[in-house]
């Protein structure tokens, strides 16, 4: 695993403490008065959130958009081939990634996060905030 996939020091209690903080700040904000009810409900919410930030990036890890993207590419392959031909026909200019027989694009190791302590922190806000509202039931 690459130094890209960790977090640091300060990244990860950032995570850890953001959701207890916004759930303070929901329940600041929120019309009714602040109670322990309200900052379990902001808890939920913030720890949906980290669920829903886990999901985007599993799915971008996943290479979803990148298999997507080849496959337009290799489905627009033959328009891009014969428009080609046509400006080469024409006199127009071959493009330079063509004309050397490679593709024009540069390769890059995109920076990814690590998608598994944003499940582990949500869920277990999300299971620390079922439990509280368990103790909040009359």
């Amino acid at each position: 695993m690459s130094a890209a996939h960790h977090f640091s020091g300060w990244q990860g209690a950032a995570l850890f403490a953001g959701p207890p903080v916004l759930a303070l700040a929901i329940g600041l904000f929120s019309s009714s008065p602040l109670s322990f009810g309200g900052w379990v409900d902001g808890l939920c919410y913030a720890s949906l959130l980290l669920l829903m930030a886990w999901g985007i990036l599993f799915v971008i890890q996943g290479n979803f958009f990148t298999a997507f993207r080849i496959s337009c590419k290799r489905f627009f392959a033959p328009w891009r081939r014969q428009e080609s031909f046509i400006r080469q026909v024409e006199g127009g200019q071959i493009e330079s990634g063509q004309a050397q027989g490679g593709h024009s694009e540069a390769s890059f190791q995109s920076r990814v996060m690590a998608h598994g302590l944003f499940f582990w922190v949500g869920a277990g806000y999300f299971a620390l905030s079922f439990i509280c509202s368990l103790f909040l039931l009359k």
